[in-house]
């Protein structure tokens, strides 16, 4: 089952760094600490105070464990669907406040790219921890649902 998880990944993280390959870029020019702390570090802490750290860490056992109940995975697809949605929302309002600054501040070239990588970074993170712990995670959980539920 814990292959069903890490296979998507290393599928996410192949293609991410194939893509910077191909166009010829490094990681290094989409690191950006405001916009890491705004996805995925602010989700994260959202949804600690959410479910709890306990519950966050029931989540992530769940879809893995072959001794996870129906009620433990359940929770878990509701959480991942939450993290998910934190995710894509935190991204959003990091892009528009982006968006914002570059719109508020045209005639300076110097604020002009920062601001305009944030509004863009913020949007690739979060598609990437959706990618990387939500979808995984979450494709997992249903399928044991469903996988208990044919039995």
């Amino acid at each position: 089952m814990i292959k069903r998880i890490v296979l998507p990944i290393l599928v996410v993280v192949a293609t991410y760094a194939s893509l910077l390959v191909f166009i010829g870029s490094t990681a290094w020019v989409h690191i950006d600490a405001a916009s890491f702390a705004l996805v995925p570090i602010l989700p994260l802490v959202y949804m600690a105070f959410v479910y709890g750290l306990a519950g966050i860490v029931a989540a992530f056992k769940a879809p893995g464990s072959a001794a996870a109940t129906d009620s433990e995975l359940r929770v878990a697809v509701v959480f991942f669907k939450d993290l998910g949605r934190a995710f894509w929302m935190f991204g959003i309002l990091a892009s528009a406040t982006g968006i914002i600054e570059v719109l508020r501040n045209l005639t300076d070239r110097n604020r002009l790219g920062p601001n305009l990588a944030v509004a863009i970074l913020t949007v690739l993170y979060a598609a990437t921890f959706n990618l990387v712990l939500v979808l995984p995670f979450l494709a997992a959980a249903r399928r044991r649902l469903a996988e208990n539920s044919a039995a």
